[in-house]
């Protein structure tokens, strides 16, 4: 039996989230104090917001001084007040490597998608950007996987050992990997210990006893939301499994940022096995 040590994450220690947390606006103060970001592309790659919806947030915190706009040679910058600056930066601490998610790399993913649905469902209104799947659901996720550029995050409560987590393991790689689960439980909860050790090494597991919904987002682009659990009997057709299929930005951010608060506000984090 594999004992385990668990991490808080960072807020589990603070009395009060920084101001802003929770929303766009404290999305993109991270993006600025904590990652590093300057422009107002920078800020786009490291949220992965739609231009719609971070100029909106810009605005509001351009209106309470929140952030200011400078000029750097030939350059627009922001710069966060100082006060943001420092409860986001004793918040979080300095980032390592925040994920920038590129737009051409969103609009590649999306032009994929609506080939596939051209190719795969006639008479489906690609216009509206959602669509249903049932029998198809494993091979669609398995694919946007192997096509994710920058980033996947993944909320399951029941990971094993199936053909759709080895694909993350072998694309892990080359994006970052988020994982949000429950503890293992059962008569194969020592091998998915195992597992999940294996997945923390190669991006970061979360714990998290609530986590009951299944989300699958890739390069926050498009997200799978569904009843498919990540274990043999739901993944092989065993039990009918069906979700819906998002790669509307507005959606998918909306998505996005309530799996950002699970991770951050209620996760523990797999530190290392003893």
């Amino acid at each position: 039996m594999f004992d385990y040590i668990f991490l808080f994450c960072p807020q589990g220690f603070m009395k009060d989230e920084p101001t802003y947390w929770g929303s766009w606006e404290g999305q993109i103060i991270k993006a600025i104090a904590v990652d590093g970001a300057r422009t107002w592309a920078d800020i786009r790659d490291h949220t992965g917001l739609s231009p719609k919806s971070l100029n909106t947030a810009l605005r509001q915190l351009l209106i309470s001084e929140s952030v200011v706009k400078v000029m750097s040679g030939e350059e627009t910058i922001y710069r966060v007040a100082y006060n943001l600056y420092k409860e986001y930066q004793e918040y979080f601490g300095k980032s390592r490597g925040a994920t920038r998610v590129r737009v051409e790399d969103q609009r590649g993913l999306r032009q994929w998608i609506l080939s596939w649905v051209q190719d795969n469902r006639s008479g489906v209104d690609i216009g509206s950007k959602h669509f249903f799947l049932s029998f198809d659901l494993e091979e669609f996720s398995r694919k946007i996987i192997q096509r994710a550029s920058r980033e996947i995050l993944l909320v399951n409560p029941f990971i094993g050992r199936v053909a759709l987590i080895q694909e993350l393991i072998d694309k892990s790689s080359k994006v970052d990997l988020t994982v949000i689960t429950r503890e293992p439980e059962g008569s194969y909860a020592d091998d998915n210990w195992q597992l999940l050790d294996e997945l923390n090494e190669r991006g970061k597991v979360y714990i998290n006893p609530t986590v009951h919904a299944k989300v699958l987002i890739v390069d926050r682009a498009v997200a799978v939301v569904s009843s498919m659990n990540m274990i043999p009997t739901s993944v092989s057709g065993s039990s009918w499994e069906a979700g819906l299929v998002t790669f509307d930005s507005n959606v998918v951010e909306e998505i996005l940022r309530e799996v950002l608060k699970l991770r951050d506000r209620k996760s523990t984090g797999i530190l290392e096995s003893a």
